[in-house]
């Protein structure tokens, strides 16, 4: 692994991520963790994704309530 990369993963505050690069942790551990890490940015991005499309709705229906006043 880079080096750079290996002390991000070490050094970052992001969670999980220094399990990744850690000498002491078990492979399948580095395994389960990575996968954990995905879902988790997989889930916020569909939270990002209904909360953009929750708020252009809603300013839809205030723009479409107005012009019908």
């Amino acid at each position: 692994m880079n080096r750079n990369l290996r002390a991000y993963l070490r050094d970052t505050t992001l969670h999980g991520f220094r399990f990744l690069e850690a000498a002491f942790v078990h492979p399948v551990a580095k395994v389960v963790w990575a996968i954990l890490i995905i879902i988790s940015f997989y889930l916020a991005g569909l939270m990002f994704s209904s909360s953009v499309q929750e708020a252009r709705q809603d300013k839809l229906e205030r723009n479409m309530s107005k012009n019908a006043m």
